[in-house]
């Protein structure tokens, strides 16, 4: 089973075309992904789980997140605890590689 964390910028609204597209690269494999709470709403729920199993959105308000919390499903909550991981895992490569600065000088590195 591939999990797969997509990122994209701030924008709700790409999610699930994303989504469909990370797929397709990977050749259907991602079984479920996780995203951050901004990205939670109900239609993007409902689309996500037409492509993947198991979609974990979860909720933008603290109440309400702890209360999915405690209905959750083991695959919520796994993903939940993956999720911290594959954060630290781009917050190493950023800050160990340079990688929050475009070292391209250059037009196209504008």
């Amino acid at each position: 089973m591939i999990t797969s964390r997509i990122a994209v910028a701030s924008d709700s609204q790409d999610i699930v075309a994303e989504t469909r597209r990370a797929k397709e690269l990977h050749d259907g494999q991602i079984k479920s992904a996780s995203f951050d709470r901004g990205f939670s709403s109900a239609e993007n729920e409902r689309a996500l789980l037409e492509i993947i199993e198991s979609p974990c959105l979860p909720p933008k308000s603290p109440k309400q997140y702890a209360e999915k919390l405690k209905s959750a499903s083991i695959e919520f909550r796994q993903s939940r605890q993956r999720h911290a991981g594959v954060e630290s895992s781009i917050g190493a490569l950023q800050s160990g590689n340079g990688l929050k600065r475009c070292r391209d000088r250059t037009e196209t590195g504008f």
